[in-house]
């Protein structure tokens, strides 16, 4: 039965294997339906997930990577090498043409007890920004993707969308201690996909949710903005 349930989810999926929220019908109570099956984003994005349906914007033009609902319980300073992401974001605005910083942990100062990195690169492409972040874990784990497009006319994101990367343990190692931006050659599982007009603090506040280790993305100066988001 389950997996027939999964094969109906299929029918709805892109070719990246993303869901359109148009789709997803929701409840007031915060559930999500497909159909009759009620559904979930997957493990790694839920939180994600809960903050973009806080925002009616955001969610119309949202897609997500979906599973049928699972019952029970669902599964926390670093040195820094480069600059913030405001500072980065606005010194490519004045004229840089690109800026990579790079952020590290070891495990035993991490409240998730992993190792690992943060690198970002900006790179200006005419009139636009392209943004990547890697968060890099210990080699038997996938590295958290980001990838924004920033208009420089509008000063908003106009894309934005994460993936996990499975990286070989070379990379891994390289980007352990350089900010070395890998070619775009492993597999990879695309988790959440937005294309409209995102403002920086709103792709500020997905980051929060999105990437695992909040040591890192805190000192990238990736803090919380909203409120309240919806359980």
């Amino acid at each position: 039965m389950q997996e027939n349930k999964k094969n109906t989810l299929l029918s709805y999926q892109n070719s990246e294997g993303l869901i359109a929220t148009s789709h997803i019908k929701t409840t007031a109570d915060g559930n999500m339906y497909i159909g009759s099956d009620e559904v979930e984003c997957i493990d790694e994005i839920k939180e994600l997930g809960s903050f973009i349906r806080s925002s009616p914007n955001l969610w119309s033009i949202a897609k997500f990577n979906i599973q049928i609902k699972k019952y029970g319980k669902a599964r926390s300073s670093a040195p820094i090498i480069g600059i913030p992401f405001d500072v980065a974001l606005q010194s490519i605005i004045e004229g840089k043409t690109n800026i990579k910083s790079m952020y590290y942990l070891d495990d035993e100062t991490s409240t998730k007890e992993l190792e690992g990195r943060l690198i970002a690169y900006n790179q200006k492409k005419g009139d636009e920004i392209i943004f990547q972040l890697w968060q890099v874990l210990p080699y038997d784990l996938p590295t958290y993707y980001v990838h924004g497009i920033f208009d420089l006319h509008l000063r908003m994101f106009s894309h934005f969308d994460g993936a996990l990367i499975f990286m070989d343990e070379k990379t891994k190692s390289r980007m352990q201690w350089e900010p070395f931006i890998p070619e775009k050659k492993f597999p990879y599982m695309k988790l959440f996909r937005l294309d409209g007009q995102i403002d920086t603090e709103e792709a500020k506040d997905m980051m929060h949710f999105y990437l695992p280790i909040n040591e890192l993305y805190e000192e990238y100066g990736i803090h919380l903005k909203i409120k309240k988001v919806i359980a």
